[in-house]
């Protein structure tokens, strides 16, 4: 039964801790944008009913319909369908009554018809459960839900008196440790930074933050407080922190920022702070050395990214806001990837993927030892302490060929100076191919991860297909040449992965270190893999007449790799 509880509530999603009141159970749920697997109905829903069984697992009618489904459940699926959950939760409500149900972000909810849907159907089952939704203005509720609701609309006047309590210890310490002029007064610019608000605390956070930073002047400070009118907005405040970054005196520190942003908006999933550490100082054409690494990076990201981004609860790196996020993506800002009249979208988009792989790639060829990762083709690797070793590895080995493709694709569709200027990636492409110990070792590493190597997924797929060369061809310049050759190296290697893959899962999957040993590279040869050179695969046929049907016990290659032992049983008839 406690595994079963444990199974409603897929891994990834956040719990809020709720008030167990014996009259009502309270229960949160937060749509988060940055983190996928928490914007269905499905998953708040998940996670509501968890919270309840739990608020109430000391109730007999709880444990009963807890045991209903789980009963229905033996032998079947491993989590529980979207309409199970829904039948169990409503259940459960018309069998405890009050229920109070709290959802927030629920403009980030992507299926929010179906999200109404159920609302409606808990409704009509129930007078006793309040619902409170937490959304922008710009959520519409349907007709028979707001029929029944009240709507607060907060404005600016609103939050005035909590924004200058919230800023005036904060703005007399500024004063205090001398980063505003000792003649400021408090309840001036106290009064003048609310006023300019618009009643977002989220602005008056960053407004502090940007205030705060330890590379802005006490007069670059003043001159904010003082003009606030061009910082009136989200977007206004972002445009400025994100170039008061740029003014770093270190080359090197503006572009570890850029990547930093880089890899928090366009990753393929979030990264750990120990992952985004190593990915903003990786160089191009050497290994990362411990001199490379910033001291302290958790505790100074959020002064590094003008406190634009912070650390999650699961220790992944996300921005504090989803407008940052719609910020930086938008193609209409320049502040990362490449800037000017011609650039737009794609080469924006092409300029950050082509960053992305370079780090990964680099990771791979000049950082990660070309051996086996357990230093012995015999050693298992363990995977934390391949993961202490190396904290980039995963990420790197999994989505170095999506960030590839993902900036080709962009590339074909871009000018020609975006094709012939940008494409030194090739490079590093053609020499981690061309290396068999280096693609060997990621093979090893992607097995290691649970992960089957592959090349390209999703919609980048079909740059693997032959007859995707033809408009490359066409273009008929150097990037276009480069593409074309590095396309068809990936469109082999993704051929002989596909066969490494289906024939080898099973061993691959519990002894990946197996990728080095005679057996693999025998009976599926590959010239982007290791190979024993003497390890040969003859078939003969015996002379003797057997009767049935022999069966092979064990077989066993010599450390050395020359000879193989095979131990049968023949069976009788």
């Amino acid at each position: 039964m406690i595994e079963y509880l444990q199974k409603l509530h897929a891994p990834g999603y956040q719990s809020i801790s709720t008030q167990n009141n014996v009259e009502a159970g309270v229960a949160f749920y937060y749509f988060d944008k940055q983190r996928p697997n928490t914007v269905e109905s499905g998953a708040a829903f998940r996670t509501i009913l968890t919270q309840l069984l739990h608020i109430f697992s000391g109730d007999k009618d709880s444990i009963d319909i807890a045991s209903v489904i789980w009963n229905q459940q033996q032998g079947a699926q491993l989590h529980a369908s979207y309409r199970e959950v829904l039948s169990t939760l409503l259940l459960l409500i018309q069998r405890k009554g009050r229920a109070i149900l709290i959802f927030d972000g629920v403009d980030e909810c992507t299926d929010q018809d179906k999200f109404f849907q159920t609302m409606t159907e808990i409704q009509s089952i129930s007078s006793s459960v309040s619902v409170v939704l937490f959304c922008r203005p710009t959520v519409k509720i349907p007709t028979d839900l707001a029929r029944t609701s009240l709507s607060l609309d907060l404005e600016a006047k609103d939050n005035f008196q909590d924004i200058c309590s919230y800023l005036y210890p904060k703005i007399a310490n500024l004063i205090d440790e001398g980063g505003l002029p000792a003649s400021s007064n408090v309840e001036e610019t106290v009064r003048k930074i609310s006023s300019r608000s618009s009643g977002m605390f989220l602005w008056v956070v960053l407004f502090l933050k940007y205030l705060q930073l330890p590379f802005i002047s006490i007069q670059q400070r003043s001159e904010a407080i003082e003009n606030l009118n061009r910082l009136k907005g989200l977007d206004s405040l972002y445009r400025t922190i994100l170039e008061s970054l740029k003014d770093q005196p270190s080359n090197q520190a503006v572009s570890g920022i850029t990547r930093a942003f880089e890899f928090v908006a366009y990753s393929c999933r979030p990264l750990k702070v120990e992952e985004l550490m190593y990915a903003i100082v990786i160089p191009m054409d050497r290994s990362v050395q411990q001199d490379d690494i910033i001291p302290n990076f958790a505790k100074t990201l959020s002064h590094m990214s003008g406190a634009l981004m912070e650390i999650a609860s699961d220790n992944t790196v996300r921005f504090i806001h989803l407008s940052v996020l719609e910020y930086i993506t938008d193609p209409e800002q320049d502040h990362i990837g490449p800037s000017g009249a011609d650039a737009g979208a794609d080469a924006k988009g092409l300029a950050i993927h082509r960053s992305c792989a370079c780090v990964c790639l680099s990771y791979l060829y000049y950082t990660v030892p070309a051996k086996p990762l357990g230093g012995s083709p015999q050693i298992t690797p363990d995977r934390n302490l391949q993961r202490e070793r190396y904290p980039l590895l995963e990420y790197a080995s999994q989505f170095w060929s999506h960030h590839l493709l993902f900036c080709i694709r962009l590339a074909i569709a871009a000018p020609a100076k975006f094709l012939d200027d940008s494409f030194v990636i090739m490079d590093l492409v053609s020499s981690f191919i061309s290396s068999k110990r280096a693609v060997t070792v990621w093979i090893e590493a992607s097995w290691m991860n649970n992960h089957a190597p592959q090349i390209g997924s999703g919609p980048n797929e079909n740059l693997l297909c032959k007859g995707f060369l033809s408009p490359v061809h066409s273009r008929n310049t150097k990037g276009g040449d480069l593409i074309a050759k590095a396309l068809r190296h990936l469109q082999r290697l993704a051929l002989d992965l596909e066969s490494l893959n289906s024939s080898w899962t099973a061993v691959l999957k519990d002894t990946p270190n197996e990728i080095w040993e005679p057996s693999i590279s025998a009976f599926t040869r590959s010239p982007f893999w290791m190979s024993v050179a003497s390890s040969t695969v003859s078939h003969f046929v015996s002379n003797e007449r057997v009767d049935g049907t022999s069966a092979c016990l064990k077989s066993q290659v010599s450390l050395d790799g020359l000879r193989m032992g095979v131990v049968k049983l023949r069976l009788p008839r």
